[in-house]
């Protein structure tokens, strides 16, 4: 278990480019284990056939398979899915010899951490008549190999946002001429910290998070004409998740046009 979790530790790859990590899982599940391995591109899949013809419902359990950058350049496993998809290999290796009344699939997701790769293994959910899918997270400070559950909701739903303001470019020492978005942004970015505080004050779960900006160029004859905010937003109910972001988009619209910028969000 461990020199498997090292070997992928080892070959960090990013987002919907796991194929070092693809590879050596498939691999290890061949040598290792009885199970059916589907390979299905980006992703795939184990499984094992349930003996019990009349039992209701498959069963899934799932891993990431993806790494992180902190920088942009730096690639590795800062959130831990080198142990998700170990557990899951090792799982595979403990159904091995064994029988189970219902079929049994493990399923390798890539694209965990940009959302890419969930919305693609959840086809699989249909078409193989899953009824319960299995997941984990590692949560330091509890004893080894404890198992913890949690009624409702375990984790926050999260989507990326990224707001983007264009102005018009002016020599630095005339910035009355043109159109600088740093105070606007600056401002939003203040605004939907006040959004978050009302949405809690109401009792409901939200976070949002920043996770870059980025305005102007290195050109200090310039003022900047453009610039960009990015933030994680999250909600633990969907319907709050959803009025959450539509709030957020919508202050961010009404800045844009206030200071007469050009707007993209996605």
């Amino acid at each position: 278990m461990k020199n498997l979790r090292k070997q992928l530790h080892n070959i960090p790859e990013p987002s919907m480019q796991e194929k070092k990590t693809k590879k050596t899982l498939i691999e290890f599940l061949q040598k290792e284990t009885d199970l059916k391995i589907v390979d299905c591109g980006s992703w795939f899949y184990a499984w094992k056939k349930g003996v019990n013809k009349t039992a209701q419902g498959a069963i899934a359990f799932r891993a990431d398979m993806d790494a992180v950058s902190l920088d942009g350049k730096t690639v590795g496993h800062f959130c831990g899915h080198d142990g998700h998809s170990t557990i899951l290999a090792m799982t595979g290796k403990k159904l091995t010899g064994k029988t189970t009344d219902r079929d049994v699939y493990l399923i390798f997701q890539p694209g965990e951490e940009t959302g890419e790769g969930g919305a693609i293994c959840s086809t699989l959910i249909k078409e193989k008549g899953i009824t319960e899918v299995y997941g984990l997270h590692n949560i330091p400070g509890y004893a080894q190999g404890a198992i913890l559950l949690r009624k409702n909701t375990f984790a926050c739903a999260s989507t990326g946002l990224r707001i983007h303001m264009t102005g018009s470019p002016t020599h630095a020492a005339y910035p009355e001429n043109g159109k600088n978005p740093s105070e606007t942004l600056a401002r939003l970015i203040l605004e939907v910290e006040n959004i978050t505080r009302e949405f809690r004050r109401q009792g409901k779960i939200v976070r949002m998070t920043v996770i870059g900006v980025e305005i102007g160029s290195n050109s200090y004859g310039m003022s900047a004409s453009e610039g960009e905010v990015r933030f994680t937003i999250r909600a633990e109910k969907e319907a709050e998740f959803e009025s959450y972001l539509k709030e957020i988009r919508k202050t961010s619209e009404d800045m844009a046009k206030k200071g007469g910028f050009t707007l993209e969000m996605e």
